[in-house]
């Protein structure tokens, strides 16, 4: 994942995210991530692995949860962070739970959560820092550009996260995400219709092409998680893709 300073953008950065929503979900495990940062922490870099849950069953960000596998940012080197949010402890009001750790950033790493029912503990390479709810540490602040940008260091290559694999641990049996009033079926925008077929299939509009599902959580990622699923697919369903599969199919309001 590259970060670079560009031109002709509507913000002078670009960088990406990789969401493996409706690939796999799972409640409780051991969830690993191997990763370089070590080109990835210039100031006002803020590389992160993290999990959200696949149906915001609760409401929008942060009342149905996030776990922070792992965060770092370009202003406090050789530092990893942990981190929990909930809608009594988050990052919006600085009460997250959370810890860290120091580890040099030139190699790579294992970046670990064990989440278990009583508990979440979070370790790099096998060293535990973290754990939740025994240790009650609280860690807070806004990051990424909180001490500036270091410009020049997002030119040419730009600033790189490595992540060489991925894996997650739990019972042989994925357990379901559970269901709420938005979320009746285990498919998308509480709509029966709106498959994993629907959700992947293309919308078109005069900005390019887009699939349902990632106009839909582009939606939620651009409002800051205030926008809860049920309204994001009431807004690209029913009013910007309405003669797509998206319009009829996922559209809460009027769906099957």
């Amino acid at each position: 994942i590259v970060a670079k300073q560009e031109s002709g953008y509507s913000l002078p950065y670009t960088s990406a995210r990789i969401v493996t929503r409706g690939k796999h979900s799972f409640k409780y495990g051991r969830v690993q991530f191997r990763a370089n940062l070590s080109k990835s922490k210039a100031r006002g870099t803020w590389p992160a692995l993290w999990m959200l849950p696949e149906y915001s069953v609760y409401g929008g960000w942060p009342r149905s949860g996030e776990i922070d596998v792992m965060e770092a940012v370009g202003h406090q080197p050789d530092r990893f962070f942990g981190t929990i949010h909930t809608e009594a402890y988050n990052g919006m009001i600085g009460t997250q739970k959370g810890g860290s750790i120091s580890v040099p950033k030139e190699n790579y790493h294992v970046f670990e959560v064990n989440w278990e029912e009583d508990k979440i503990q979070f370790a790099v390479d096998q060293q535990i820092y973290f754990e939740y709810p025994k240790d009650d540490s609280i860690m807070g602040g806004t990051w990424g550009g909180q001490q500036g940008i270091d410009s020049d260091a997002f030119n040419g290559s730009g600033q790189v996260m490595e992540v060489d694999w991925v894996r997650v641990y739990g019972e042989a049996t994925p357990t379901s995400s559970p269901v709420s009033s938005i979320n009746p079926s285990n498919n998308f925008c509480g709509c029966s219709s709106c498959t994993k077929e629907v959700w992947d299939a293309i919308a078109s509009d005069s900005a390019g092409n887009f699939t349902c599902g990632g106009r839909i959580t582009w939606l939620q990622s651009s409002a800051g998680g205030s926008m809860s699923e049920f309204d994001a697919c009431r807004q690209i369903a029913g009013q910007e893709f309405m003669d797509g599969p998206c319009g009829p199919y996922c559209n809460p309001s009027t769906c099957i």
